[in-house]
């Protein structure tokens, strides 16, 4: 995937508009927005691109993007050209000089259907005629009283399917369609498979107190839903940021604006990437807990992770279930029975919290009732033979010997009650927070510490947060006071939760520098003692 921006097309002229001068402003220098995009994204936008702009200026411009190793494509207009040739004259030098192989124009459709298809189908025969190397993407527009009637979704691909041109392609908006959505303004603005499999280039933006064009920072962004529905079709074309500061500078500096846009922007892409690779993960569990099992089976001591947050730990003969889950998962055939079979093998089984990551009733009932359950009576455990436990309880599990605390789930109004344990052999402890939230309690003064399993999260819905996150540090000092000889940091690719919850090895890279002695694990790894 490749990711662009959009520029402003009078950046290089001496009577610039009010906005281009405020970014120029914002980042100190022309030369400094080149280092941003040179280090930032693969290409920009260049736009609007009025019928009479001049041809020189425009290929002069496309040049130094071009010696600074930027792509571009261009936002065209529609307006004012009455034929292709006068559509296509300010292009024609870089069409010309072939500096672009295979250039894109977005434009958005006209008053009414009627004109927008007659233009439109005379501009792409005339690059067919001409063996152009163009490509123009029809853009989705918000359903405004002067734009035209026909600016959704639907709207755009029926005159693309009329057209039928190889050279029309579609531009998805997504704060356009969002927009169009929350305003009511349309029963629907439907999103259809055959919409998005004509999708070649996209506008990104955040729809904000019913304005468009707000960076992805402020506001509100359907990135996972869209994300996810180009890469159904293949899409590995371009994530464009269109932003508009002037709805903006009141709320944030442009620069900063940017900067982060991009960072979330390339952020939700991977995230969509890798929990699309969870997913499928979780669809073969069998072959992923194999491992797992045959260590089980085996004289070995350690620990499994069966799923983000549940875990089977094996040491002094004695193996016990923590917090085991499966329902939230999409998992083969043989994954249940599978993760059935190794937990019969379970002296014990501990629920910290009713978290339906944590608390599988329905994965519990299929366990032998022989094997008890340890939880705090909160959690509501109806299975027979459960014992219920309380923070300071000490218990032993055949033989090892087991210590419950208050862990703190809770922050603000999100007040979640939750124990976290420590289990002992031989004078070394292997403790479980569990999934803490409040960085800043008091818990017991914990020495020798073998083995801590650290929970990653960094705010709430703030996953796509990865530039000067405050939780990064929070995180790792809170981890740190265990002063432990092993961490493993795990509650990763939830793939439950939205992207934006969603903790991955992204998440984990921003911390390991600020650990000591950590490392990351994936369920259906093993990790031996």
């Amino acid at each position: 995937m490749k990711f662009a921006i959009k520029i402003p097309s009078d950046i290089f002229k001496n009577d610039m508009s009010e906005n281009t001068i405020k970014i120029i402003e914002s980042f100190g220098s022309i030369d400094n927005i080149f280092e941003f995009l040179k280090c930032n994204v693969d290409s920009i936008e260049f736009g609007m691109i009025n019928i009479d702009m001049d041809s020189k200026y425009l290929l002069d411009s496309v040049c130094k993007f071009a010696n600074a190793g930027v792509g571009v494509s261009f936002h065209g207009k529609l307006n004012n050209a009455k034929s292709a040739e006068e559509f296509f004259s300010p292009y024609m030098d870089v069409i010309e000089s072939g500096i672009i192989s295979h250039m894109n124009i977005t434009v958005h459709p006209l008053k009414t259907e009627e004109e927008t298809t007659f233009l439109l189908k005379d501009i792409c025969d005339f690059i067919d005629k001409n063996s152009y190397p163009v490509r123009i993407t029809l853009e989705n527009q918000r359903n405004k009283s002067e734009e035209t009637a026909h600016v959704g979704c639907e709207g755009v691909y029926n005159i693309a399917k009329k057209i039928n041109s190889p050279n029309l392609f579609l531009c998805f908006d997504f704060g356009h369609q969002l927009s169009n959505v929350r305003k009511d303004m349309m029963p629907y603005d439907e999103v259809s498979d055959g919409f998005i499999s004509m999708v070649r280039h996209t506008h990104i933006h955040s729809y904000f107190d019913g304005v468009t064009h707000f960076p992805l920072c402020m506001g509100e962004t359907l990135l996972e839903e869209n994300i996810s529905w180009l890469l159904d079709k293949g899409y590995d074309e371009t994530l464009l940021l269109e932003l508009d500061p002037k709805r903006y500078l009141s709320h944030i500096d442009i620069k900063e604006s940017y900067l982060k846009s991009v960072e979330i922007l390339k952020t939700a892409y991977k995230q969509c990437v890798d929990k699309r690779t969870a997913l499928n993960e979780y669809k073969s569990y069998s072959s992923h807990i194999k491992p797992v099992m045959d260590k089980i089976n085996g004289d070995n001591t350690g620990m499994g992770l069966l799923s983000p947050s549940s875990y089977i730990f094996k040491l002094d003969d004695t193996v016990i279930g923590i917090d085991p889950c499966l329902f939230l998962y999409d998992v083969d055939d043989k994954g249940e029975e599978n993760l059935v079979k190794l937990l019969n093998k379970c002296d014990g089984i501990i629920v910290t919290h009713k978290h339906r990551d944590h608390f599988d009733p329905s994965l519990l009932d299929k366990i032998s009732s022989d094997i008890p359950i340890y939880c705090p009576e909160f959690v509501g455990c109806k299975r027979e033979n459960t014992i219920i436990i309380k923070a300071d309880d000490k218990i032993k599990i055949k033989n090892l010997e087991i210590e419950f605390f208050d862990s703190f789930h809770t922050l603000g109004s999100n007040q979640v009650p939750e124990v976290g344990f420590q289990i002992e052999s031989r004078g070394e402890r292997y403790v479980f927070p569990t999934d803490v939230r409040d960085y800043d309690k008091v818990y017991p003064d914990f020495s020798n510490v073998k083995v801590l399993v650290a929970h990653l999260w960094l705010g709430k819905q703030n996953a796509l947060n990865v530039v000067n996150n405050p939780y990064v540090k929070k995180f790792s000092d809170f981890v740190n006071r265990f002063n432990a000889q092993s961490v493993y940091v795990s509650h990763l690719y939830g793939v439950h939760r939205k992207i934006d919850d969603m903790w991955t090895e992204t998440h984990y890279n921003l911390i390991k520098d600020m650990i000591n002695n950590s490392s990351m694990i994936r369920f259906g790894e093993w990790i031996d003692f």
